[in-house]
C-alpha cells in the first residue's frame, strides 16, 4: 500500500533534512499518515462485512423465492377458486331446495323440521314423504280442492294445522296418516265434506279441535273423536249440526 511505502521512506527523509526542517514536522507527518492508515483499514472491514451481510440477504431472498414456488405448485389457485364457486353455488342450491320445503329439510323420506303447503306445487314437493318431524301446517289457499300427494305420509312430529282452506272439499290425501305427535287442528274449511280422508289415524299426542266448517256433519266429527286415542282435549263447533 502507498502509505506503508511512505512509511518506509520516512526514515531517509529525517536524515536526508539538512536544510533546516524541523524533525518535529516529519513526524507529524508520519502520525497522520499512520492514522489516515488505520481509517483506511476499517473501512475496508466495514466494506467486506456490508459484502457478507448483501450476500447473506441474497440468499434469503432465493430461499424464499423457492419457498413460494413450492406452494404456487403445491396449491392450485385456479382450481381452488373455481372450488370455491362452485361451493357457493351448491349453497344458493341448496337454500333454494329447503325455502322451496317450507323450512323443512328433506332427506329421503323424512322431512326434518316445519313444513308449510299453500298450493299443489307444496304438496307435489312430499312424494314420498312418510314422515314430517316438525309442524305441518295446511292453510290460506283459495285453490287447493285436495291433498292428493301425500299418499305416503304416516307421520306428522308436530301439530297438523289444517285451516282457512276455501276450496279444499276433502282429507283423502291422508289416507296413510296414522299419528300426530302434538295438536290437530281443523278450522274454517268452507268447503271440507267429509273426514274419511283421516281413515287410519289412531293417535293425537295433543289437543283435537275441529271448527267453524260449514259444511262438514258434526256426526263426521263425533265419529272422529271415538276413533282415534287423544292426548289431550277434544273440542268441535260452528260444523253443521242438521246432518
Amino acid at each position: 500500500m502507498r502509505f506503508r511505502a511512505a512509511f518506509l521512506l520516512l526514515p531517509s527523509l529525517l536524515i536526508a533534512c539538512d536544510d533546516g526542517a524541523s524533525t518535529t514536522d516529519l513526524t507529524d507527518v508520519y502520525d497522520r499518515l499512520e492514522a489516515l492508515e488505520a481509517e483506511v483499514g476499517a473501512l475496508e472491514a466495514e466494506n467486506s462485512t456490508q459484502a457478507e451481510t448483501i450476500e447473506s440477504q441474497a440468499e434469503t431472498i432465493t430461499a424464499l423465492e423457492e419457498e413460494v414456488d413450492a406452494l404456487n405448485g403445491a396449491v392450485d389457485l385456479t382450481a381452488l377458486s373455481e372450488s370455491v364457486a362452485q361451493n357457493t353455488a351448491d349453497i344458493a342450491t341448496n337454500a333454494t331446495d329447503i325455502d322451496s320445503l317450507g323450512g323443512g329439510v328433506n332427506v329421503g323420506p323424512i322431512i326434518y323440521g316445519n313444513y308449510t303447503i299453500e298450493n299443489t306445487v307444496d304438496i307435489a314437493l312430499l312424494d314420498g314423504v312418510e314422515e314430517i318431524t316438525g309442524v305441518l301446517s295446511i292453510y290460506g289457499s283459495d285453490a287447493l280442492t285436495d291433498l292428493d300427494g301425500l299418499a305416503s305420509l304416516t307421520t306428522v312430529g308436530g301439530s297438523l294445522n289444517i285451516y282457512s282452506n276455501e276450496s279444499l272439499a276433502n282429507l283423502d290425501g291422508l289416507a296413510s296418516l296414522t299419528t300426530v305427535g302434538e295438536d290437530l287442528l281443523i278450522n274454517d274449511n268452507y268447503s271440507l265434506a267429509n273426514l274419511d280422508g283421516l281413515a287410519s289415524l289412531t293417535t293425537i299426542g295433543g289437543s283435537l279441535r275441529i271448527t267453524s266448517n260449514d259444511i262438514l256433519c258434526q256426526s263426521y266429527v263425533d265419529d272422529l273423536f271415538a276413533q282415534v286415542t287423544v292426548g289431550g282435549s277434544t273440542y268441535s263447533s260452528g260444523n253443521d249440526d242438521g246432518c
